[in-house]
């Protein structure tokens, strides 16, 4: 019965140290050249029905795609 390998033992994890540290790199820390990000905006309001025209913000500088739930497959769901 008391076959667990690592269930109530302790282990030893190998990026712990450079955590603590301070020195890990998570994927919010990689930047690349030419790189893609997303920004999400919510409403400050709970349901509310917002009317939202991107033609605007689709026409700034650098801007590749704007996102609205009509892009998002599937049910929407109110939160």
């Amino acid at each position: 019965m008391n076959d667990l390998k690592i269930v109530g033992k302790s282990i030893n994890k190998i990026d712990a140290k450079d955590k603590v540290d301070g020195r890990a790199i998570y994927p919010q820390d990689i930047y690349l050249e030419n790189m893609a990000f997303g920004i999400t905006i919510r409403s400050t309001r709970p349901h509310a029905f917002i009317k939202v025209d991107t033609k605007e913000a689709e026409k700034i500088d650098g801007v590749i795609k704007v996102f609205t739930y009509k892009d998002v497959p599937g049910k929407t769901i109110m939160v």
